[in-house]
């Protein structure tokens, strides 16, 4: 399923000139080697130009298509028209090593493989250089361009005729080749259902976090217990090396593109649309990795609340098929975590809703926006080395965020424990209650199956109204912190630092206490103003609880701490909450 959807989306790519051909591939070569067509060498230009990356000007090459490079580790393996200097030089260094020559002498029977019989002035000027080539380092033309000895790939340029990998007749010559060397075991193929060329070995996909720099295998078999049949490596699930190149092709473009992938939690997530207009292909992008200028945040907000009233998105083509990939990875091979497949509408309708269910009052410098990966790492211990969410986590909590399924519980839990374990550390901008926390507290609970007095108080603001006892306990506490506060100004250690975490599980434990040190507490305010606030808030709350019929219960379960949480919160972002906005 996901190789023939890999597949279909490189073919559409293709068909609209946005893909290379098969054999070929977009790579970043950096020098461009000019020759006459009698193969001697004239220049060597280098192909990096200055670009703005992250406000800084780096020299950086643009994509271009490549003859496709090779799956190569340490052993000589050389490359067509693409390569080294090692392979085209016979040099890696200023002094020529054993291992170079043996690099070039293999990519010189390389291309007379490929070109032999090829009748064309750029495949026999190619030729001709390769045959009379010495390294010289005294030569006129290196001496101009010394850097392109090294380890950045180099391509050919024949006078007269322009790129050689761009000529018709090499680009046939390249593609009879390669047939050719795949042609001995034609098998039926899994994703066509057609005979054809069977892939030996998968190519690599590069870019998926946790893998190898060089790449990862989706599909590979090595070991002797995968053998099966008498059939070993890529003949045990026999794919043509058309598909093999087509849906590795299509897995290396979309995470070369932003706008295609991003990082949720420790997985890479690469999604696409079956419709490539530009509007179309982005907006699932926008919505899971918004961009953090305020005008884009802006406008994402703004579609976010069209597509859940069920209006139309301009330039966007909501019925498109939309494919959603998870992609795991661990060194040189990497898996699939999940594949979703709907509506590009259905997803976003689900992702809106999901951010819905997150509003909720804030201070007006943090963000809009809680992205998924912004809410992952709020189950994360802030205080330690490794800062990377659970990995079975973020695949369960995106399954749940795109079909609007109940949050798993290990985020509810995951989110209550780390509130537990935090202290506040001002120094170091750690806080144990964060907007962040609370509000996926209040978004896992409004999927839960709650009774009508818990779903009252899963409000973006303050319900001054509700009697829900651990909602009303945790505004309480919120008000006897206050109060604290007022009574010593600038106080290190709040009664937060100390209690909370047994005044939301079990208050009847600490309660009490708090109650005859806040009766101090008030006899030290010297503003009566703020006295009778504080008192009259301490009534109101007092009242709700029933005093005279067990206002504090030995317990609270889990949904009951979640409630008390929330009441803590709301209490305490009412306090700095503007007259006008209350």
């Amino acid at each position: 399923m996901i190789l023939q959807a890999l597949t279909k989306y490189y073919n559409s790519l293709h068909d609209e000139g946005k893909a290379p051909d098969y054999g070929f591939a977009y790579e970043k070569p950096s020098y461009l080697i000019s020759i006459d067509v009698f193969g001697k060498l004239i220049n060597i230009t280098t192909l990096k130009e200055d670009r703005m990356i992250n406000k800084k000007t780096v020299k950086t090459a643009p994509q271009r298509e490549v003859p496709m490079p090779v799956v190569r580790s340490s052993n000589v393996n050389p490359q067509f028209l693409y390569d080294k200097s090692a392979y085209f030089f016979g040099a890696s260094q200023k002094s020529a090593t054993k291992r170079d020559k043996k690099c070039f002498a293999e990519s010189k029977s390389h291309h007379h493989k490929v070109l032999d019989g090829c009748d064309s002035p750029v495949a026999k000027a190619i030729l001709s250089f390769f045959d009379n080539w010495e390294y010289d380092a005294e030569h006129e033309a290196i001496l101009r361009c010394p850097e392109v000895i090294g380890e950045d790939f180099l391509i050919f340029d024949v006078m007269d005729y322009g790129i050689a990998h761009e000529n018709e007749s090499v680009r046939k010559a390249w593609e009879v080749y390669l047939m050719k060397e795949s042609s001995q075991n034609h098998m039926t193929c899994l994703v066509t259902g057609e005979k054809a060329p069977i892939a030996r070995i998968h190519m690599k996909a590069k870019g998926i976090r946790g893998t190898n720099p060089a790449g990862a295998n989706l599909v590979s078999f090595k070991a002797p217990s995968t053998h099966s049949f008498g059939k070993q490596q890529g003949f045990i699930a026999p794919v043509s090396e058309q598909v093999n190149f087509a849906y590795n092709t299509a897995f290396n473009l979309l995470l070369k593109n932003d706008d295609s992938h991003c990082l949720i939690g420790t997985d890479t997530v690469v999604y696409w649309t079956e419709d490539l207009g530009n509007g179309t292909a982005q907006m699932l992008n926008f919505c899971l990795n918004p961009p953090n200028k305020r005008e884009e945040k802006d406008r994402l907000i703004g579609h976010l609340e069209r597509i859940t009233k069920g209006f139309p998105v301009d330039n966007v083509n909501l019925k498109a098929s939309c494919h959603i990939i998870a992609l795991s990875g661990n060194e040189g091979r990497f898996s699939i975590r999940y594949h979703l497949r709907d509506s590009l509408g259905f997803f976003l309708q689900n992702i809106s809703e999901h951010y819905q269910r997150l509003e909720i009052t804030k201070a007006d410098f943090e963000p809009d926006i809680l992205t998924p990966q912004a809410l992952l790492e709020e189950t994360v211990n802030p205080n330690t080395r490794n800062k990377e969410p659970s990995p079975l986590l973020g695949g369960a909590v995106m399954r749940a965020i795109l079909n609007n399924t109940p949050y798993p519980d290990a985020l509810f839990k995951a989110t209550l424990l780390r509130i537990r374990a935090v202290q506040d550390n001002r120094d170091k901008n750690i806080y144990k209650i964060t907007r962040g926390r609370v509000a996926i507290v209040k978004a896992c609970m409004l999927k839960m199956n709650l009774p009508q007095e818990d779903k009252e108080v899963l409000t973006i603001m303050l319900n001054q109204e509700s009697n829900n006892k651990a909602y009303v306990l945790g505004r309480l506490f919120s008000v006897l912190e206050n109060i604290q506060e007022q009574a010593n100004p600038g106080i290190n250690a709040t009664i937060k630092d100390r209690f909370f975490n047994a005044a939301g599980t079990t208050p009847l434990t600490v309660f009490p206490n708090l109650m005859r040190l806040s009766n101090h507490h008030l006899n030290k305010i010297s503003n009566e103003g703020a006295v009778v606030n504080l008192n009259k808030s301490l009534s109101d709350l007092l009242g709700r609880l029933d005093v005279e019929n067990n206002p504090f219960p030995a317990h609270l379960d889990i949904r009951e701490q979640g409630l008390f949480l929330l009441g803590y919160y709301h209490q305490t972002q009412y306090r700095f909450t503007k007259k006008e906005d209350k």
